[in-house]
Order: C-alpha cells, then structure tokens, then sequence
C-alpha cells in the first residue's frame, strides 16, 4: 500500500525547481533590463520641453522602478536564493499572469451583463491567484529549504 502511495504523490525534485526559479528570475531580470532601457525613451522628450512632459515622467518613472525591481528579482535568484526570493518570483509570476489574464478575458462582454459580473470575477481570479500563489511558495519552500530537526541539547537553553 505505502508503494501506490508513493506513486501518486506528486513531487519534484529540488534542482529542477531550483532551475525553473533561476529560468523565471532571468527572464524577469531582462524584462527589468529592457525596461530600464525603454525608459530613456519616455524621459528623452524632458530635454526637448514637449507639452506631454508630466505623462512622460510619470510613464518614465513607472518602468525605472519596475525594472529595478524585476532585476532585483534576477538578482535574488541568482545570487541569493532563499524563501524571500522563491516569494518574489512566484509573486512576479502570478503578476503577470494575473494580468495577461485579465486583459485577455472579454468575457463578460460576451454576455452582455453588468459590470458587476465583471466585478466578480475579477475577485474570483485575484483570490484564485492568491491561493495558487501561496501554495505554490509553501511547496516550493518547503522542496528547496527543508527543515531540520533541532539538537535538542540547544532547544533546552
């Protein structure tokens, strides 16, 4: 019995989640990358005095911060994986799904209903992220960082 057991259990071994982390903070750190880069385009009318200044800054300073923080994320991977960074990137990652979701699903125009349908599954597909996401960090957690037991001469002092 404890063979079948066995045999249905999903689990992945540690390195390939290990990779799959490092493969997703490359691919966000030059997302970053890029978008540090594409900033320059919205802060280059600064020096020109264009009329559409303030929605450059505003646009400009939104993607330097982004791709500060998508870098930092390859950054952690790479450099320093830990619970912290394994959150990051699984957080990036549901993000971003979260919102190509979002903006890939007509369907409550398809319907023709209220916007309160709209409302709701919107709730539905953040709270069904969140919990995929939190699952998701506890497994890989707990795959990459298991806990080990604790010398019991140092509990006691």
């Amino acid at each position: 019995m404890d063979y079948l057991k066995r045999r249905y259990t999903l689990t992945v071994k540690p390195i390939v989640i290990k990779i799959a982390l490092r493969v997703l903070g490359s691919l966000a750190a030059v997302l970053g990358l890029s978008m540090l880069g594409f900033s320059l385009v919205f802060l280059s009318p600064i020096t020109s005095m264009k009329p559409d200044l303030a929605f450059s800054v505003v646009v400009g300073a939104i993607q330097i911060l982004l791709g500060l923080y998508l870098s930092y994320v390859g950054y952690l991977v790479w450099f320093r994986l830990s619970p912290h960074a394994v959150r990051h990137v699984l957080g990036t990652l549901a993000f971003v799904l979260l919102g190509a979701l979002g903006s890939s699903a007509d369907h409550h125009r398809l319907i023709r209903s209220s916007d309160v349908f709209e409302a709701i599954s919107f709730a539905i597909g953040v709270i069904a992220f969140y919990i995929l996401y939190r699952c998701m960090v506890a497994y890989c957690c707990n795959r990459l960082f298991p806990a080990t037991p604790r010398d019991p001469a140092v509990v006691r002092q």
